[in-house]
C-alpha cells in the first residue's frame, strides 16, 4: 500500500512539473518576437536553383539570428513555417504568389522577410523586404545587384543586419508607447 501511495505521489509530482514547465515555455514563447524568412525566389527568366536559394535564404536566417537576441526572438526555419501554415488551398496559393504579411499573420509571426532574385540586364538583382505582419508596415529593405550568386550572398552578410537591427528599433518603440507584452 505504501509503494502504491509512493508511486502515485510521485505521478503527481511529475505530471505538476510538466505542467509547470509547459506553462513555462508558452509564456517564454509569448514574449518573444517570432521572425520568419521566407524563402528567396527567382522571379521571371532567372536561372536560379533551389540549392542556391535555400543557401542564400539561410544566410539571411543566419544574419537574424545573430542580430537578434536569443532571448526575446525565435526565427522560424523552413521547417516551422511549412508546419505552421494551415492546411488551406488558399495559404498555399498565397506562399505561392509571396504575400508575405498574410502568411506572417496565419502563422502567427510578427515580422516577416521576403526576397525575389530577377535579372536587371546582365546582372542578378536581390531585393529583401522585411515587414512588421500586425499592420503590414514595411520597417526595412535592401536591394543589391550583382553577376553572380557570390556577390548576392556578399550583399546580405554585409546588408541584413541593418535590416534585422529595424526590428530591435520597431519594438522599442512600441515599448515606449505601448506596452506590449514583448516588452517585459
Amino acid at each position: 500500500m505504501a509503494g502504491k501511495r509512493l508511486e502515485c505521489h510521485l505521478n503527481f509530482y511529475f505530471y505538476s512539473v510538466f505542467r509547470f514547465v509547459v506553462f513555462l515555455l508558452v509564456a517564454i514563447a509569448h514574449s518573444a518576437n517570432t521572425v520568419a524568412v521566407l524563402e528567396i525566389v527567382p522571379m521571371g527568366d532567372v536561372k536560379f536553383g533551389v540549392t542556391e536559394s535555400r543557401y542564400l535564404t539561410n544566410e539571411l536566417r543566419s544574419n537574424a539570428r545573430s542580430v537578434l537576441p536569443q532571448a526575446g526572438y525565435i526565427i522560424l526555419t523552413r521547417e516551422n513555417i511549412l508546419s505552421l501554415l494551415p492546411p488551406d488551398e488558399k495559404e498555399a496559393e498565397c506562399l505561392a504568389e509571396a504575400c508575405a504579411v498574410d502568411i506572417g499573420r496565419a502563422i502567427g509571426a510578427e515580422y516577416i522577410t521576403q526576397g525575389y532574385v530577377s535579372k536587371l540586364g546582365n546582372l542578378l538583382a536581390l531585393s529583401v523586404e522585411l515587414y512588421e505582419t500586425m499592420d503590414g508596415n514595411l520597417i526595412g529593405s535592401f536591394s543589391a545587384e550583382s553577376k553572380g550568386v557570390e556577390g548576392l550572398l556578399s550583399a546580405i552578410r554585409e546588408k541584413s543586419p541593418a535590416m534585422f537591427a529595424a526590428i530591435k528599433t520597431n519594438v522599442n518603440l512600441k515599448c515606449k508607447f505601448e506596452k506590449t507584452e514583448a516588452c517585459h
